[in-house]
């Protein structure tokens, strides 16, 4: 592989954003320190995966388009030529992804439609996402768990979803026909070059030992299940700790400046269910699967914010492990340390 990235392991239900450190990191006008993807992409730009645009942007929420998955992919691994390529109708040797799109081609992970186009301008769809990125990251699966995945892909997702690559959404569907934007199909890949191929699942009733960390997998489907692997960390509100500097204060005075700001109406709040971690019997690892008092109400903010019910959650993870207020432009949201609630603002 060209520029596989080993800095960290990712083995989560829902891959949270990880600390990572760099030095004269890149970075993109567009996408703040508080972006909740901020950090991979930033991070994929040092491996020189990601180039972003030539005025200093990356885009983040426009959908990606075939030809730049293709550049993403071409840059990060040595991929497999196993089909004969044939020009494409739409293609010119003189497009700047052309030998991205060429090798995608060749490694079958690219087809032309009947008439024998590209369509290198067009938006990737998820179910080319996940051909694209399991075969790439040679990921394997053997069940599907999501209802709306057409045999044909059928083993990719499969693969994504064992890997831990994606969830899907909250509903169970995969929505292999839509497209997906520039940030989500970084944070995927980032995903499958970070799993760790030699940890196992530990059920929760088995013991761990040393400093392991253990997964185990809520089945309640009405819950949001955010996970984040720390060595010692739980959502009860006495076990998390709170960022240095970080007042109930001070993060309700920032909401009120935003929503202010904004014209943020509405406000509200909810409750982080704590008798859901699981302790394992060293009664020192803890593994912070959790779930909000409401999923229903989780799916119905990230629909109302036009944002994925995976994307809130990581959302979620953030603020609770920073102490920031998150602010969107549509809607902020932040951890209070005193009570354990998430209180959110929005139009």
């Amino acid at each position: 592989m060209k520029k596989l990235v080993k800095t960290i392991a990712l083995t989560s239900l829902i891959a949270t954003v990880p600390t990572i450190t760099f030095a004269e990191a890149p970075s993109f006008k567009d996408v703040s320190s508080k972006n909740v993807y901020h950090d991979i992409i930033v991070e994929m730009a040092n491996q020189s995966i990601i180039n972003g645009y030539e005025d200093g942007t990356f885009r983040p929420n426009q959908s990606i388009t075939r030809k730049h998955a293709s550049a993403l992919i071409n840059r990060a691994v040595d991929l497999p030529e196993t089909e004969e390529f044939t020009q494409p109708k739409d293609l010119s040797s003189k497009n700047a992804n052309y030998n991205d799109i060429k090798a995608l081609i060749k490694a079958d992970l690219l087809e032309v439609d009947g008439k024998g186009n590209i369509n290198p301008n067009a938006p990737l769809t998820r179910g080319e996402m996940a051909k694209i990125i399991s075969v790439a990251f040679n990921l394997e699966g053997d069940k599907n768990s999501l209802k709306d995945v057409s045999k044909g892909i059928e083993p990719y997702v499969s693969a994504l979803y064992e890997n831990d690559v994606t969830t899907g959404y909250e509903d169970g569907t995969f929505r292999e026909k839509e497209s997906l934007t520039r940030s989500h199909f970084a944070v995927f890949m980032y995903r499958a070059m970070n799993i760790d191929r030699d940890s196992e699942v530990i059920e929760a009733d088995q013991e761990t030992k040393g400093d392991e960390k253990g997964l185990f997998e809520l089945t309640d489907k009405e819950y949001i299940k955010i996970a984040e692997m720390v060595d010692i960390y739980a959502m009860k509100k006495e076990d998390v700790p709170r960022p240095e500097g970080v007042t109930t204060e001070k993060q309700n005075a920032e909401q009120i400046e935003i929503r202010t700001r904004e014209l943020h109406n509405g406000v509200g709040g909810f409750g982080i269910a704590d008798d859901n971690r699981s302790r394992f019997k060293d009664n020192k690892s803890v593994y912070n699967a959790l779930a909000i008092t409401t999923g229903q109400f989780i799916d119905s903010k990230a629909r109302h914010t036009n944002i994925s019910v995976e994307e809130f959650t990581d959302i979620i993870n953030q603020i609770v492990k920073t102490g920031e207020v998150y602010d969107s432009g549509n809607f902020s949201m932040y951890y209070n340390y005193d009570d354990g609630n998430i209180y959110y603002s929005d139009r």
